[in-house]
């Protein structure tokens, strides 16, 4: 090659370097405003109108897409440390942001304070303090807005010992809460910059569901999804004790990580496994069994029995049958999808669990799907990119569009027009597809994918 076209072809390389790290820059600096932006909406005394929600919400999105897409096509890998600093750039906007449209937080912060007061947080429902003149201020405050105050606490052990120590640190602050959950959120994505490739983590770093249920709404699922992530990582690198150890612990966040069991005691010795995940797992709710009981399991079963919200499988069944012959018809798919998920698994050679898949038959098949619940699939979505679970973490935030935020006094509070449901699950069904019909699948995982 002619010295000419050698400095020519250093001079488009060096050029196409310079543009793809300007190009990162550029749409970390546009989705920190959006997001400051929203937060600053969050702090005014109106509401944040739905339709600028969804622009600000839209807009990261977009951004994001538009950079895996060109990420697709040219092959560039982001700098590690660049993406990274912009996702704690947008974390931040969370942090000092009040929640959107959602008030589960004044639970968490009450809980803490019960769990230090009485060392049993699951004792008493919220509703049986409300003649109890002896509360703190700030507790008092938190009281009188938690939701459903009849009902006891659903949420577990690992979940309480959070709520306890950021009550500790400074009780009925949500910032410090909210900085318990980054700790969580920022193990997990140091983990997976360990074993998934830039691209792959940049999809869930910088994951607009991630940033605004976790840090503007401050749910709590991020603990679980990162002991769950962790325990998966385990599993692939063999270490099969500290991966059920994980496991227990994620389920004492939710119980819904238990489908993750059979997957990681898959490739062990199945007996110790259980054996351990009952260990930890009993350990970890004894205090509470010991000391006056546990309310869990009842808040829990009244939530299952009551409630329903943007479901999919199990709406569809409850319109035509009885709800009480909808739920068992449901259990029944949920369990025949993973066993058959499970049996396909076991034939191939992959070490990397269908995590992704499970959780997709789990919510598609639940009676409640919350934005928030789709945590729980989003670093398995890295891992594994598909078009499914991609429109699935974008368009379940639809579910916001319900009579109480639209001031539709024709709707029930958490009811939804009619339009919203066959849209969402539509566009999902039309993504799996998209995937299913794909032939150039390879294309799909080159997005990214375990290193």
């Amino acid at each position: 090659m002619s010295p000419l076209k050698l400095q020519w072809k250093r001079f488009g390389s060096n050029f196409s370097r310079r543009f793809e790290h300007i190009l990162l820059h550029t749409a970390g600096l546009v989705s920190a405003a959006l997001y400051f932006y929203l937060s600053l909406l969050s702090r005014q005394d109106n509401p944040v109108e739905l339709p600028v929600f969804y622009s600000l919400l839209g807009g990261v999105w977009l951004l994001l897409l538009g950079l895996l897409y060109f990420y697709f096509k040219s092959g560039y890998t982001p700098k590690l440390k660049t993406l990274l600093i912009w996702a704690l750039i947008f974390r931040l906007a969370g942090l000092v942001a009040e929640p959107v449209y959602e008030d589960d937080y004044y639970r968490f912060l009450w809980d803490g304070w019960v769990f230090s007061e009485t060392g049993n947080p699951y004792g008493v429902a919220p509703i049986q303090y409300f003649s109890n003149r002896d509360i703190p201020h700030e507790m008092a405050h938190a009281l009188e807005r938690v939701n459903n105050p009849d009902v006891p606490t659903i949420y577990g052990p690992t979940l309480q010992i959070v709520f306890l120590l950021s009550h500790w640190v400074a009780p009925g602050s949500l910032t410090v809460l909210k900085l318990f959950f980054l700790f969580f959120d920022l193990s997990l994505l140091i983990l997976m910059a360990r074993f998934v490739k830039p691209r792959n983590l940049l999809f869930f770093a910088w994951c607009p569901l991630l940033i605004f249920e976790t840090f503007f709404n401050a749910h709590p699922d991020i603990v679980g999804v990162a002991l769950l992530a962790g325990a998966c990582f385990c599993g692939m690198n063999r270490r099969i004790s500290w991966a059920v150890a994980f496991c227990a612990a994620a389920a004492s966040v939710k119980l819904i990580a238990l489908l993750a069991l059979p997957f990681l005691l898959s490739r062990g010795s199945r007996i110790k496994g259980v054996a351990l995940f009952i260990l930890v797992f009993g350990l970890l709710h004894a205090p509470f069994l010991i000391h006056g009981g546990m309310a869990e399991f009842d808040g829990l079963l009244t939530f299952s029995k009551y409630w329903e919200f943007n479901s999919a499988i199990y709406g569809a069944l409850a319109m035509i049958l009885k709800p009480e012959i909808a739920k068992p018809i449901c259990l029944v798919l949920i369990l025949t999808g993973l066993g058959l998920l499970w049996i396909r698994w076991q034939k191939s050679e992959k070490s990397t669990p269908p995590l992704d898949s499970a959780f997709g038959i789990l919510f598609l098949c639940s009676p409640v799907i919350n934005p928030w619940y789709l945590l729980w699939l989003a670093p398995f979505a890295a891992m594994r990119p598909r078009f499914w679970s991609l429109a699935a973490l974008i368009v379940v935030s639809l579910s916001y569009l319900t009579g109480m935020n639209l001031g539709d006094h024709s709707l029930g509070n958490f009811e939804h027009p009619l339009w919203v449901r066959p849209v969402e699950f539509g566009i999902i069904a039309a993504a799996l597809v998209l995937d299913v019909v794909n032939k150039d699948r390879a294309k799909i995982h080159d997005l990214g994918g375990t290193t």
